[in-house]
């Protein structure tokens, strides 16, 4: 799976990185707009099933804080609209302090 997604996404970054490079050049050109536009639904179909994976592995395994993190960063995103980065920062800490919690081990009683 890492080898295909891997496979989709770098030709669509390497184009993007070299059209970014004579952005100025290309701008008003119809054949990069269009061929920006064949990426922009690869890339869509590439997160979609990113997402439906991820969803079914947590689901799947019943854990509920990564349920209720999910759930609380859609609101967030979708319906409250705060910057991205900062959803991926608290979702990044949280994340950090459950494995720090749970990998810490067990104090011996003496």
């Amino acid at each position: 799976a890492f080898l295909t997604i891997l496979g989709t996404v770098l030709p669509p970054l390497i184009i993007i990185t070299i059209i970014s490079i004579f952005y100025a050049a290309f701008r008003s050109n119809k054949i990069v707009n269009s061929l920006l536009r064949g990426m922009q639904a690869g890339v869509a179909a590439i997160i979609a099933d990113v997402i439906i994976s991820m969803v079914s592995k947590i689901v799947k395994n019943k854990k509920i804080l990564p349920i209720i993190i999910m759930i609380l960063a859609f609101i967030a995103a979708a319906i409250m609209k705060v910057n991205i980065v900062i959803i991926l920062l608290i979702c990044g800490a949280i994340g950090a302090y459950n494995t720090y919690r749970t990998s810490r081990p067990a104090k011996e009683e003496e």
